[in-house]
């Protein structure tokens, strides 16, 4: 059974369980509600063709949950954690989890660039020229602030061997 990830929006409807409410089957996806089922923690009530769910056990769940996808943290902390309210890095998701990787993080925020020759940017209000030395490139870590002159073409390259192919042109990549 594939693993899956329980996101702030599943944990929010699991919360509304926990409080005792019913909810529609086409509100739960449908890969939790099959797990809960398994357990037997899960109930189907049924109203001519439409479904509804309500937890049997919520103590049970609360545990269930916590074991399965919030490593022991309250679904309340997982939403806050999830939802990336606060700072959050790999060591707090450690401590509140015990999972440094539960919730996706961007570690690093930015993207490296590379040219042929010496090219003129600026970040913030500080002005520099971008030329990295052969067999480098530079990480720019303030992207929203990165600015360089409109006669410069941005190639995006995913692939570094590509950079070879292209020559001697006013280009960022």
């Amino acid at each position: 059974m594939e693993n899956r990830r329980l996101s702030a929006s599943i944990a929010r409807k699991i919360q509304r369980m926990l409080e005792g409410e019913t909810l529609p089957s086409s509100t739960l996806p449908s890969w939790i509600a099959q797990e809960l089922l398994e357990e037997g923690l899960l109930s189907v009530l049924s109203k001519g063709s439409r479904k509804s769910y309500r937890l049997i056990d919520a103590e049970a769940c609360m545990q269930y949950i916590g074991n399965r996808y919030t490593g022991g943290a309250t679904l309340s902390r997982w939403i806050e954690l999830s939802e990336g309210n606060e700072e959050l890095d790999r060591g707090v998701l450690v401590r509140e989890t015990g999972d440094s990787k539960a919730i996706s993080l961007r570690t690093f925020r930015g993207f490296l660039v590379n040219c042929y020759e010496p090219l003129e940017a600026a970040i913030r209000e500080s002005t520099f020229t971008l030329s990295p030395l052969e067999g480098t490139a530079l990480f720019i870590q303030s992207p929203e602030t990165f600015r360089i002159g409109e006669d410069i073409l941005i190639i995006g390259i995913e692939n570094g061997e590509n950079f070879r192919q292209i020559r001697r042109q006013r280009y960022l990549f």
